[in-house]
């Protein structure tokens, strides 16, 4: 065999090696996403909870091109005295998680940062991926942009004190979990928590 035709062999062998090795990890993200789905529903099982779904007042399908960064945004930047982000923050039911999240009730609603165009603050999300994991999230801030082709659509609040130096260092909160990689499918609106 001729050197060039080697050469060829083996850059397609490396080629197809990394595509399996790409497979392999996609599946196994989408494993953990179900495993982690599971385990709230066992967990939400074990503790008896007979909470009833909110309904959806509006749905949003979100354009393929989107901005897939989840940047942290600090709870503490929020500092307007007694709008209602500022006492969402402050209330009894927010705190931080283990990943530093902020997040709300015993639901665990991750507190977010959309644009107004998607709701106002105090509204309840579903956010389904497209990888599809699908979390709820509470309107906890807004930005009064309208989203466009190439933004960012949502911005995870956070205590930076508790945050991965990877998050840190790519301003990203995708990479707390597997379920909050790539772009988001749709957003759909449930209107204020009870």
């Amino acid at each position: 065999m001729d050197p060039y035709r080697k050469k060829r062999v083996e850059a397609r062998k490396r080629r197809s090696e990394l595509a399996f090795v790409k497979v392999v990890a996609f599946v196994l993200s989408l494993v953990t996403v179900a495993l982690s789905v599971s385990l709230a529903e066992a967990r939400s099982a074990a503790r008896g909870s007979e909470e009833k779904m909110p309904e959806v007042e509006e749905v949003y399908l979100i354009s393929y091109w989107q901005d897939t960064t989840k940047e942290p945004v600090s709870f503490e930047a929020i500092t307007a005295v007694g709008t209602d982000q500022w006492l969402l923050q402050r209330s009894h039911m927010a705190y931080t998680d283990s990943d530093g999240f902020r997040r709300y009730s015993e639901n665990g609603y991750y507190m977010v940062s959309v644009s107004q165009y998607f709701g106002h603050v105090g509204d309840l999300l579903i956010i389904t991926m497209r990888n599809g994991s699908v979390f709820y999230a509470l309107i906890s801030d807004v930005k009064s942009e309208e989203p466009t082709s190439r933004s960012q659509i949502l911005q995870f609040i956070v205590d930076k004190d508790y945050i991965s130096d990877e998050c840190r260092a790519t301003g990203d909160m995708s990479f707390a979990s597997p379920r909050f990689f790539g772009k988001i499918a749709k957003l759909e609106n449930c209107g204020k928590i009870r």
